[in-house]
């Protein structure tokens, strides 16, 4: 374990390093980890939490070529192990972590990413108790299928689990992406004053059709749930930040001016997706309320007639 506790000046001094020795460092960390973990020989929780920090640095979009596809080499790898285990070893929040970092290798603009990050939905639909479920061949899944099969085994795992309640505000959160509405406010304020940018409109629009592919999921995702108090508390909060972007994106686009179609900036196209994102979220906010208010309701009745 004190050899992924190295991994410390690995994470911190990373331009220090090739790429090609970060990589392998990367590499055999990740089969450390999973020796370890077979083995537990030793308490290794800090290690672990190291780990997952430099997967996670790994796995940016910013991040060289080759360092990324040994983020997703090393989640394949680790893929039987931590993210589709029926056991959580890491706990559902280090877990879904990592299935993030998957998510953003498939988001990739690299297709050689999205391949390789496409080895781990391969590896899930491999074992039998989601291949059962899915009655798809593994080996044909590519990367253009691969993120909506993904949200599609997440939201399974998430059930034999039994994380539903705890999972889903964090599939929301990251269905709302939170994130982007402050470089919307960054840069509408400062001005618009260069033209449509095809490319980076059709990037944006992409980002729209995985949160609609996302959102069908969860939506299929909700009758099969009961959130927990505690999960309400958070749900409540996602509805008041959701709102109040949702207010923010309103009075952001009204403080455009006027101007054709074709010559809209990207900040247009950011902002009118980023409004139905919401729309989607608070949308699944208002049925899980719904669907909560019953089950208090038909508990009310059941105690009545007790």
């Amino acid at each position: 374990a004190k050899a992924i506790g190295n991994g410390s000046c690995f994470l911190k001094n990373q331009q220090l390093h090739s790429i090609e020795i970060q990589s392998v460092s990367l590499k055999l960390a990740s089969k450390l980890i999973i020796h370890l973990v077979q083995n537990w020989q030793e308490e290794i929780k800090s290690e672990m939490k190291l780990w997952i920090r430099i997967i996670t640095s790994c796995c940016e979009d910013e991040q060289e070529t080759d360092l990324r596809l040994a983020a997703a080499d090393a989640l394949v790898n680790v893929a039987p192990f931590f993210l589709t285990n029926q056991n959580l070893l890491l706990g559902l929040s280090d877990t879904l972590l990592l299935w993030k970092c998957v998510i953003q290798l498939l988001q990739s603009e690299e297709q050689i990413v999205r391949d390789a990050a496409a080895g781990v939905v391969r590896v899930a639909l491999s074992q039998e108790s989601i291949f059962r479920k899915k009655e798809l061949d593994f080996h044909v899944v590519n990367a253009s299928m691969a993120l909506d099969l993904t949200f599609s085994v997440l939201c399974d795992l998430l059930q034999q689990w039994k994380q539903t309640s705890s999972g889903i505000p964090v599939l929301l959160e990251w269905l709302l992406g939170k994130e982007d509405l402050k470089d919307f406010k960054a840069t509408t304020l400062v001005g618009n004053d260069y033209l449509f940018d095809k490319g980076q409109a059709n990037f944006w629009a992409e980002k729209l059709t995985h949160s609609r592919q996302l959102s069908e999921h969860l939506l299929l995702l909700i009758p099969e749930s009961h959130v927990s108090p505690c999960d309400q508390e958070q749900l409540q909060q996602l509805k008041r930040l959701a709102s109040d972007q949702a207010w923010l994106v309103t009075q952001l686009l009204q403080e455009m001016p006027p101007v054709p179609e074709f010559s809209r900036s990207i900040e247009f196209t950011k902002l009118a997706i980023q409004k139905e994102r919401i729309s989607i979220c608070l949308k699944i906010l208002t049925l899980l309320d719904a669907g909560n208010q019953a089950c208090r309701k038909q508990e009310g009745l059941a105690k009545d007639d007790c």
